[in-house]
């Protein structure tokens, strides 16, 4: 037995150190997996698929060990340097690194838990949308919205008990004699070579990746097996490249396409010699000519509600009344609930996407906010001589659209100032105005206006921290026991969030009313959809992506302005669909670009819905891009795996060559060439 003057014996007391580290950590991530499963997996069908549990708890461990060892690689290093130098220092720093890492671990865990009560994933690119958005409502509806004392205080109890293991571990009697045996210590210099290969997780072609855990036809099963500092890693490369743009031949190499015109044709099903010229312009889609509308244009207003999910809507019953006001207003409208949303996670990225077909979200803020996109759906409508507006109760410099939005063909932009302005008795709140003066503000345009209007509105109040007007009695919410446990988080905060959805439900449902019944009532068409799914309240039911994704489409349209259109209100779309379907409704001989489809027309592509990075649905098929699952026999609401996976082949391609088009359209613009 060597004396521990021994070069070896420091250099081996640290691997041992470091390898018990190690399993203290990937403890710490397996029973927050657990917590997870317990504490989430309530409704969402996981004890059906059990048997796939232990290979993906597995498959996690794997990816845990993969994480935490890149963490460890200063232990190695200072591990060598004690070898090399004999050099006293590196045991401390490497004891204060050890603290300083199992604390972060625990935090870090913990965040990602409660983060996941609100967005429904692990860490996501909507992490990043926190630090770019209005900075004190965030805080405020954190601390209203979370049991911040209890929370906190258990992540000073987990540190401190994860500080006491570590401590433990630099102090172990028997880790020092183990250390002090030649064999150990000749054999620890093994870890260097194992360490890089567990970094990389396989021996294959590919390094073990994140997505490798999706093991089980069940979502939850393979959103427990995720590891979350990797869903924060990928989530940091989908926010950075929002301002990285690529070149477009790049873009067209990386999609498979040889160039534009193979890309548009293939998104327009048509043969590859048929695009001659400037591709851009088969993609040109021009209304019909049309007397009546070029003599009676309408209105056209388009409000974007924040949080109207399926999910939220689908909860109405005879004992809990979530539509309000707004379930009688609906007999007077169109309706379709199987509709999906550009993004289910961020205001942003449905406005953007809705508003200037850009997939991606966050150009608002990125080095081309100053580029103004032809593919802006305010521009048909500035051509056709309307006035264009854009109506919110949040701050008009909420992620810069006061400076963004003009760009892209709007007249004027109207926030909480513009509206603290007009209507001197409006109350605030945290992100804004309360959604009743939104809508008092575009009624005051109304009434103000000597040409017709073009209003693109978006609504705030159904956000945490889920504040009502003083003036605003809710009704009492009644939560059954089924629907008790599917609860997030617990039944307080859930009755708070409800009642502010039936505010904003019934405020949507006053404006209608108050225009069906106004001079404007045969001269205006209101089309509303959700800007994501109602979220942060309920656990997702297997085999129904719209619980997950689905947001609805409503339309008011007069019967001068419904004429003989086709309505299928079991129809599906996205809102891809919403602006071509506006154009067709009010605009004669107008020309825009074809990126989505007229839910009132007779293409039976229409019957496509695509939720970018999400959700993808046909006839056929559904497609959860997320979870890499394919379904079959798709119904209303509940889907059922599919037998043979490839069936959802043609289905991907199509979105495969919309997106491809999507992207050259945007890129195009920002370069600056003209379109």
């Amino acid at each position: 037995m060597p004396r521990p003057t021994d070069r070896f014996y420091p250099f081996t007391l640290q691997i041992f150190r470091m390898i018990a580290l190690l399993g203290c950590l990937l403890l710490q991530s397996f029973l927050f997996r657990i917590a997870f499963l317990l504490h989430y997996g309530a409704h969402t069908g996981w004890q059906s698929f059990r048997e796939d549990l232990p290979p993906g708890l597995f498959m996690g461990l794997r990816l845990d060990v993969q994480v935490t060892l890149y963490f460890l690689i200063p232990l190695l290093l200072l591990a060598l340097g004690s070898f090399l130098f004999k050099d006293q220092r590196c045991e401390r720093i490497a004891r204060i690194w050890s603290l300083a890492l199992g604390c972060f671990f625990s935090l870090f865990l913990l965040t990602d838990f409660f983060y996941y009560r609100y967005f429904g994933t692990h860490f996501s690119i909507s992490v990043f949308g926190i630090v770019d958005d209005d900075a004190r409502a965030v805080l405020q509806s954190v601390w209203e919205d979370y049991p911040l004392v209890a929370i906190l205080s258990s992540g000073l109890i987990l540190t401190a008990l994860i500080a006491s293991l570590i401590l433990g571990i630099y102090r172990s009697s028997a880790l020092r004699k183990l250390s002090s045996y030649r064999l150990p210590g000749r054999a620890a210099l093994l870890v260097f070579p194992l360490a890089a290969l567990l970094m990389r997780g396989s021996t294959g072609t590919f390094p073990l990746r994140n997505h490798d855990a999706l093991v089980s036809k069940n979502n939850f099963i393979n959103t427990v097996c995720l590891n979350p500092f990797l869903c924060l890693k990928e989530a940091y490369k989908s926010y950075a490249a929002t301002g990285n743009f690529r070149p477009i031949d790049d873009m067209l190499r990386e999609a498979g396409y040889a160039s534009a015109s193979e890309a548009v044709a293939d998104y327009l099903n048509l043969p590859p010699d048929s695009i001659t010229g400037d591709p851009l312009a088969h993609l040109l889609c021009v209304t019909p000519v049309d007397s009546f509308l070029a003599e009676h244009p309408p209105h056209v207003i388009f409000l974007q509600m924040e949080s109207m999910g399926v999910n939220g809507l689908s909860l109405q019953n005879d004992r809990l009344n979530v539509w309000g006001k707004l379930k009688d207003e609906l007999t007077h409208c169109i309706y379709y609930e199987h509709f999906l949303p550009y993004t289910s996670e961020s205001t942003i990225g449905s406005l953007e996407g809705i508003l200037v077909s850009n997939p991606f979200g966050y150009l608002t803020q990125s080095r081309m906010e100053n580029r103004p996109l032809p593919a802006s759906v305010a521009r048909p409508f500035k051509k056709a001589g309307y006035e264009t507006r854009f109506v919110t109760g949040a701050k008009q410099g909420w992620r810069n659209l006061h400076t963004f939005l003009p760009l892209q063909g709007f007249d004027f932009v109207e926030g909480r100032e513009t509206i603290l302005h007009d209507i001197p008795e409006t109350e605030i709140q945290d992100w804004g105005v309360f959604d009743e003066y939104m809508f008092r503000q575009i009624l005051h345009d109304l009434q103000q206006a000597s040409a017709p209007q073009f209003v693109y509105g978006m609504s705030i109040t159904n956000h945490s921290p889920h504040q009502l007007p003083r003036g605003y009695v809710p009704e009492e919410i009644n939560l059954d026991e089924a629907l008790k446990q599917r609860l997030l988080g617990n039944e307080e905060y859930t009755r708070k969030g409800l009642s502010t959805f039936r505010y904003a439900n019934d405020c949507l449902a006053d404006f209608i009313h108050t225009l069906r019944h106004s001079p404007w009532a045969e001269h205006v068409i209101v089309a509303v959809s959700g800007d994501h799914p109602f979220k942060g309240f309920l656990k997702a039911r297997q085999g129904q992506p719209y619980d997950t994704y689905g947001v609805p489409l409503i339309l008011y349209i007069p019967d001068r302005y419904r004429k003989n259109k086709t309505i299928h209100p079991r129809q599906r779309g996205s809102h891809r669909d919403i602006f071509p379907t506006l154009f067709h409704l009010s605009l004669s001989n107008a020309s825009y670009y074809n990126l989505g489809n007229n839910m009132l027309g007779n293409d039976t592509i229409n019957r496509t819905a695509f939720a970018p990075s999400h959700l993808l649905i046909d006839d056929s098929c559904a497609v959860d891009l997320q979870m890499k699952h394919c379904y079959g026999n798709i119904g209303d609401s509940v889907f059922v795996m599919h037998d043979n996976p490839q069936a959802a082949n043609p289905l991907i391609h199509r979105y495969h060559a919309w997106m491809t088009v999507l992207n050259y359209v945007l890129l195009r613009s920002l370069s600056g060439e003209s379109l």
